[in-house]
Parts: structure tokens; C-alpha cells; sequence
């Protein structure tokens, strides 16, 4: 940001091509006779300045708007994905999160409708569990949850579900 004053009066900036010969030749090319590169003068007015100033914060809040856009663009369709892939894949359960059979991934050695992952069965409604134990006939299950996992899960021994299955803990 530029000083109040700054607008009052109109500065000339003027680059004197042999005050930065002497400093190159000074400070940073003690060897060289001449400049590296060749200089011009350049003059600006502070109007001058000061449109280029706002034309530069327009095009970065241009900028930063589009990259905005593009961000939400690409969160919306990296969602809509999720989605169709969870679709795809997931069992239509009620209340039993991630249950999918593990042979989808393509070139799987898992054969279809034998391995199985879920959440939390015992969380299961009625119709959930005529899916899981008729339609897809499961017969066994397998529980990998910790202890603390298993001690925070309140209906962990429903009939509904475990009645017909062994418990080996």
C-alpha cells in the first residue's frame, strides 16, 4: 500500500542506467567493465501506479475466485463419485454401515458372495438381517473388533443375529 500523500503529487521514477552500471560494477561484477544486462529508463506517474495496482488486485480476486469455483467443481464431483462407487458396491442395508462383498475388486482371488465386510451388525434391523442371513445366507461371523470396540457396543449379543452362531470367546 501506498502512503495517503502518495496521490498529491505525481512522482517520477526514473532507473539512471549508469547508477546501477556503478553499483553492478561495484557490489556484484567487480570483474566485469560492463552490465550484464542492458537497462532502460522507465517512468511512472502515481496514477499510473495506482491503476496498476488495482488492476492486479482485481485479477488476483478474479484469480482467487475461479480457483474457488474449480476447488468446489472438483470437491462436488469427487463426491458424486463416492457416492455412485458406495452404490455400487455397498449391500442396500438399513442400519449395518460398509457391508460389501470383498470379491469386487476386479482380479480378486475372493470368490463373489463368499467374504463379506460389515460395520456393526448388531446394529442390524429385521430387514437387514433377512438379507444377511437368508437372501445371502451367511453362516459365519467373524468379529474383529477390539475389546473397547466390543465393550461400547450395547446390543452385542442380540439374539436376532448371534442366536444361530457359535460364540468362541
Amino acid at each position: 500500500q501506498f502512503p495517503s500523500w502518495w496521490n498529491l503529487m505525481p512522482l517520477l521514477l526514473t532507473l539512471s542506467s549508469t547508477a546501477v552500471s556503478a553499483y553492478v560494477t561495484q557490489n556484484h561484477y567487480p570483474h566485469r567493465r560492463t552490465v550484464p544486462w542492458t537497462t532502460t529508463t522507465t517512468r511512472f506517474s502515481a496514477s499510473q501506479v495506482d491503476q496498476d495496482n488495482s488492476k492486479n488486485k482485481a485479477e488476483e480476486q478474479a484469480d482467487t475466485a475461479a480457483e474457488m469455483v474449480t476447488a468446489a467443481l472438483e470437491e462436488a464431483a469427487f463426491l458424486e463419485q463416492c457416492k455412485m462407487l458406495c452404490q455400487e458396491r455397498n449391500l442396500p442395508l438399513q442400519n449395518v454401515k460398509n457391508a460389501r462383498d470383498l470379491s469386487t475388486i476386479q482380479g480378486s482371488p475372493v470368490l463373489p458372495g463368499r467374504l463379506f465386510r460389515t460395520g456393526r451388525v448388531s446394529d442390524a434391523s429385521t430387514e437387514d438381517i433377512a438379507l444377511l442371513l437368508e437372501d445371502l445366507n451367511m453362516t459365519t461371523l467373524v468379529d474383529l473388533r477390539s475389546p473397547t470396540e466390543l465393550k461400547d457396543d450395547a446390543t452385542l449379543m442380540r439374539t436376532a443375529i448371534y442366536g444361530n452362531f457359535t460364540n468362541l470367546l
